[in-house]
């Protein structure tokens, strides 16, 4: 996360500063424990970027000196390397010219550095607030001034010299980087009058192709020949669509395309937007909407909010969303006979057309007919309706309809137009669509694996979903798709069965592939080329590279497999993610590397088997650090778990160590994954705390039809059994850490179990029966209950004992475990169900405190380094309380009033006992309280 400046960092060691020492314990070994000092000044290394031959690389190191950046650029082949140090860097921007002989970026705050690679001749560019590295052979930036923002300069970094200036509203590259289009205005009497300039950077020719009232939306087509604006001309009474034929065929000035007064279809209806041109050119998508009256309230009526029972979106939702009838259109344009078409509305499009519902031939329609999406699993009007409309003519096809969104959400459209993919949840087969003669076909019938996932349809409820498709092989109609084992390629068209690309191997080997080097669902494979991707072992956490064809003909071909995380990206909760760069121009990658005990740093390789060190950062080899073991169990079902257990790196097995669980879902792909210290946003830091003389262990949560209560209960009590085998762990010192989900799990569990000496929940909900009908700040209800992370499987109307039995607020009685809760103003939803669960705990006399934050929400910003140092030392001090015998500190034991808020903070140990204070409660009260029993409560004491 980011690190603050050091004027905030010196003023939150003045106001904690014996604090500070406190948390700086000895743990024995011959390095020291973390402390807050160590994360102010941990260094870390991102940006990376290397040129694109492949000779040179960059990358930025954070907090190096402290509080301020270090830029290195180096050789790949070689000992050169420049190093350059500032507080502000831009966030490493660093670019590289094409000829990869000089790289471009900021040593300060306004200064331009061109360096010239290999050597230490650098010039500099004052006075520029940002720039981009055109494309083309020429080595040309354009920057903008700090103190003329209209001023726009296209420079020549090899020359050193400007190439030319201009003084523009807006401007717009062309994506080949050769055409530069800007917009300025007139001076003295023709100061409302607005000129369009195109600068040809090749031939260094400068043109004024329109002049007029107001121009706007500047769009090119793929191939850079055109460019297209909406436009006012001069007596402003109409809008305009113009083109611009880059290449000088059209002549010298933009011509008009089309003419909103005379919109063949509906009346007075004015461009609103250009979305795009087809491939090809020829086409050009555009929206138009009606001008209208802008509705007055009367003074004569009451301002109220008329909430029906059939109202297909609720009150809250229509305001927070503007929602109201849909009148802006989305349209084609023939640029070879003008001819315009109607295709639909323009916000039924759940995807921009610029993705993959969009072609040179089709456009996919995917729209719900008014209700929310969210609802669609119960609310009729959310259902969606998928149609296909020629862009020819306009003409459209509904596909299917009546869908949830989940289904909806599957359709493809193929990139040529050609079919429609998409994946049955009720039959879990992916089938095709024809544009041409409406053919549907099965395409992945015979495939031996599971294509879908239904994570929390425990219940049976809800359609499967697929494992997603990842890619398109060029230049035919096939597809890649990835099942729970294999990546298999599906024709479209039918003229082939289904094909493993990965020969079983995945499935023998027990290797999940995943693609890394192209965005998932626009990635294209080559056919009779090979591919490089990403494989996980989720059994042994290995992770490394293969490379594979498409034809299914070979096995893949492991390139680098180890106990690294080099590019784990297999759950949703997996932290190591750092995307590989690969060059422009050579087959060169920087890839990052990391391990528990090893910072992440980037490495160079050619063939994904030899690799380079590129960065050598490692912060970690002078602190007390960690490692990690692979816990294996079984649950009380008979099924396998697996957890990661955290040890500090000076571990003694003959001591024993107080142990908190921190977890969410699924969190052991990241037994190879570097955890990086900071201070804590929600949950606990676990390199500090291991550091430090804890252990810590990240079970996985697998999903039962018990439900997401039951689960977590089920999984840390058995956890919680295994770990109390091994002679190194204290059994009576557990604790709970768990924030939103894994907040409400710490409640569950706390409210079902005293196994665990201390519990540690974030903005996690108590109450299910109020989370479900509540609205979220978008006024969009709840939709997680049923069928999402709790999978209740039921309504609240159907089964209300299930809304009980899974809200931890009506178990208060059973909790003995103390907490420490932390619910923000800023999180309304939470924060309600936070209040509702302490005001219960201290009703009851239970030990239990709430921490809220002025200003911040579902959990801390990083940004705020004295929210998130007073954060992280109250958890450690409850913990080291709880779990370590520590004497409390005297904000557990005595509190703050309200009116001492902002001047003292009561973060000193309290030298009057160990343990807090008691309660409130009257003498009469304590003896009915503590007169409870929990009848019927799971509650099990740790033998």
């Amino acid at each position: 996360m980011k690190r603050s400046k050091k004027l905030l960092w010196l003023a939150c060691c003045l106001q904690l500063g014996l604090m500070t020492q406190a948390n700086c314990q000895e743990v024995g070994g011959s390095q020291p424990a973390l402390d807050l000092n160590a994360l102010d000044k941990w260094t870390y290394v991102g940006r990376p970027a290397i040129s694109p031959n492949g000779k040179f690389a960059a990358y930025l190191t954070e907090n190096e000196p402290r509080g301020l950046q270090t830029m290195r650029i180096r050789a790949t082949e070689g000992p050169w390397m420049m190093k350059v140090s500032g507080k502000e860097l831009h966030y490493g921007q660093v670019d590289f010219t094409g000829d990869s002989k000089y790289c471009v970026f900021y040593a300060g705050k306004d200064s331009m550095t061109v360096l010239t690679l290999g050597t230490s001749r650098v010039s500099y560019v004052p006075g520029v607030s940002n720039f981009t590295m055109l494309k083309g052979d020429k080595p040309y930036v354009l920057y903008e001034l700090k103190n003329d923002d209209k001023k726009k300069v296209v420079y020549d970094v090899a020359a050193n010299k400007e190439v030319f200036s201009i003084h523009c509203e807006r401007y717009q590259l062309s994506p080949n980087g050769r055409y530069l289009i800007f917009q300025s205005t007139g001076e003295g009497a023709d100061s409302l009058l607005h000129i369009m300039n195109c600068y040809d950077l090749v031939t260094g020719s400068r043109k004024t192709i329109w002049t007029g009232k107001e121009a706007r939306n500047m769009v090119y087509d793929p191939l850079c020949r055109k460019m297209a604006f909406i436009a006012k001309d001069h007596d402003g009474a109409s809008l305009h669509i113009m083109c611009y034929d880059l290449t000088g065929a059209g002549g010298q000035q933009a011509r008009e395309l089309a003419d909103s007064a005379h919109i063949p279809f509906g009346n007075h209806l004015n461009f609103t937007d250009l979305a795009g041109f087809t491939h090809d050119g020829m086409m050009l998508y555009f929206k138009a909407a009606p001008v209208e009256a802008v509705l007055t309230p009367s003074p004569a009526m009451a301002k109220v909010d008329v909430w029906g029972y059939n109202d297909a979106v609720i009150q809250e939702q229509q305001m927070a969303r503007n929602i109201k009838p849909e009148k802006e259109l989305f349209a084609v344009l023939h640029l070879t006979d003008g001819k315009i078409f109607p295709l639909c509305a323009s916000k039924d499009l759940w995807w921009d057309p610029s993705d993959s519902n969009f072609s040179d031939k089709q456009l996919l329609r995917i729209a719900a007919s008014s209700g929310s999406i969210n609802e669609s699993y119960w609310n009729r009007t959310g259902w969606s309706t998928v149609t296909l409309i020629s862009a020819a003519s306009g003409q459209s096809t509904i596909i299917d309809s009546d869908l949830p969104f989940s289904a909806a959400a599957s359709y493809k459209l193929s990139p040529n137009g050609n079919y429609v993919l998409y994946f049955d949840g009720k039959l879990k087969q992916y089938f095709s669509y024809a544009a041409e003669g409406g053919v549907r076909r099965n395409i992945s019938a015979g495939v031996d694996d599971e294509l879908y996932v239904s994570e929390y349809d425990t219940q049976g409820l809800m359609n499967a979903f697929s494992r997603g498709m990842i890619g398109w092989v060029r230049h035919t109609n096939d597809v890649i798709v990835r099942g729970r084992d294999e990546l298999w390629r599906l024709s479209l068209d039918g003229s082939k069965p289904p094909v493993c690309i990965t020969k079983g191997y995945g499935k023998a080997n027990h290797i999940q592939f995943n693609v890394f080097d192209q965005r998932d669902e626009h990635a294209f494979f080559e056919e009779g080329k090979t591919s490089f991707i990403s494989g996980f072992n989720p059994l042994t956490k290995q992770n490394g590279f293969f490379s594979i064809g498409v034809d299914g003909k070979a096995d893949p071909v492991q390139l680098t497999m180890d106990d690294h995380a080099w590019y784990v990206k297999m759950t949703e909760h997996s932290w190591g993610e750092p995307e590989p760069v690969k060059s422009a121009k050579a087959n060169a990658w920087l890839i990052a590397r990391q391990d528990c005990n090893e910072s992440v740093n980037y490495y160079l390789t050619h063939d994904f088997k030899i690799f380079k060190p590129i960065s050598d950062n490692f912060p970690e080899r002078g602190y007390n650090w960690m490692k990690t073991e692979l816990v294996n169990w079984t649950l009380p079902d008979g099924s396998a778990d697996q957890g990661v257990l955290y040890k500090p790196e000076n571990f003694d097995p003959n001591k024993k160590y107080p142990v908190v669980f921190v977890y969410y879902e699924e969190m052991s792909n990241n037994l190879h994954v570097f955890l990086k210290p900071e201070r804590s946003v929600c949950d606990i830091n676990i390199p500090y705390y291991v550091s430090n003389g804890y252990l810590v262990f990240t079970p996985d949560i697998k999903t039962t039809k018990n439900g997401t209560g039951i689960d977590a209960l089920h999984t840390m009590e058995s956890a919680a059994r295994k770990l109390a085998t091994f002679p190194y762990v204290d059994a009576q010192k557990l604790g709970l850490c768990g924030t939103s989900m894994g907040g409400y799990k710490t409640n569950f569990i706390a409210s079902h179990s005293h196994l665990f000496a201390a519990a540690n929940p974030t903005s996690g909900p108590a109450n299910i029966s109020t989370f479900v009908l509540g609205l979220w700040a978008d006024g969009m209800a709840f939709s997680e209950v049923e069928l999402g992370q709790f999978y209740i499987g039921h309504s609240i109307v159907e089964r209300p004992d299930l809304y009980v039995t899974n809200s931890p607020v009506f178990y208060i009685k059973n909790i003995e475990t103390p907490m420490l809760m932390t619910y923000n103003k800023k999180d309304p939803f939470n924060y309600v169900d936070g209040v509702a669960l302490f005001m219960g705990l201290r009703r009851a006399g239970k030990p239990a405190w709430m921490l809220q934050y002025d200003g911040h929400g579902h959990f801390l910003d990083d940004n705020d380094t004295l929210a998130t140092t007073d954060l992280t030392i109250r958890q450690k001090q409850f913990f080291d309380h709880y779990l370590m015998g520590k004497p409390a500190p005297r904000w557990m034991t005595q509190g703050i009033p309200y009116w001492k808020k902002g001047t003292e903070d009561g973060l000193e140990l309290d030298p009057n006992g160990v343990i807090p204070a008691g309660g409130v409660l009257t003498p009469d009260a304590q003896k009915r309280e503590a007169g409870l029993v929990p009848a019927g409560s799971q509650a099990i004491m740790l033998k």
